[in-house]
């Protein structure tokens, strides 16, 4: 995996960036049952992905980290409801990390292969619910529309999500908006395989 910030072992850190890797290696293990993802790190310890680009720059990459904590931890949004979210934004921007990263995460939430397939193609599979077809519009219309979420979506979704829900969504959105980006900006590619 590259980026054109280039990646660094935690030996090579000083010591803000040492400070940002723990933080994150804490993060992982304690979301994954005591294992760091190989998704997330390379064999001699070096951070992939946006973690990677993150510590470059870790007074950045500390405040990434509290928004996508927080996000995370907003109430009202199912994790399929955050996958077709995910996954519509990620087919506006065509990160290669993160719908990578996301493939089996959006699994894990009840998605089939070919509902993910046909989100990543900018279409609406037919086997989707009302409900998340609404997430997909109202993702589709931020991503991809130009000025404020319509009021119609806007409401459709506190309708159904609640205000909670529709903060959630919106945050979401946003949020994977910022990774994308910074992922394409730096050229963050796939992992290698190890």
């Amino acid at each position: 995996m590259t980026s054109r910030l280039g990646l660094r072992a935690p030996s090579e850190l000083d010591a803000e960036g040492k400070a940002f890797y723990d933080m994150i290696i804490t993060y992982l293990q304690n979301k994954n049952g005591g294992q760091t993802p190989k998704r997330n790190i390379r064999d001699d310890g070096a951070l992939l992905g946006p973690f990677g680009v993150h510590q470059a720059t870790p007074s950045v990459g500390n405040h990434f980290h509290g928004l996508g904590s927080a996000v995370e931890q907003l109430p009202g949004f199912s994790a399929r409801n955050r996958e077709i979210a995910i996954l519509t934004t990620a087919s506006r921007y065509q990160p290669a990390y993160c719908i990578n990263s996301h493939l089996a995460m959006a699994a894990a939430a009840g998605l089939s292969r070919d509902e993910i397939d046909t989100l990543l193609d900018k279409r609406v599979p037919d086997s989707f619910s009302d409900d998340d077809r609404l997430v997909q519009s109202a993702a589709y219309a931020l991503v991809y529309g130009s000025g404020a979420l319509p009021e119609e979506l806007w409401t459709q979704m506190v309708d159904r999500f609640t205000l909670s829900g529709a903060k959630h969504f919106v945050h979401l959105v946003g949020f994977y908006s910022y990774l994308s980006t910074v992922l394409n900006g730096f050229g963050v590619e796939l992992p290698e395989k190890q």
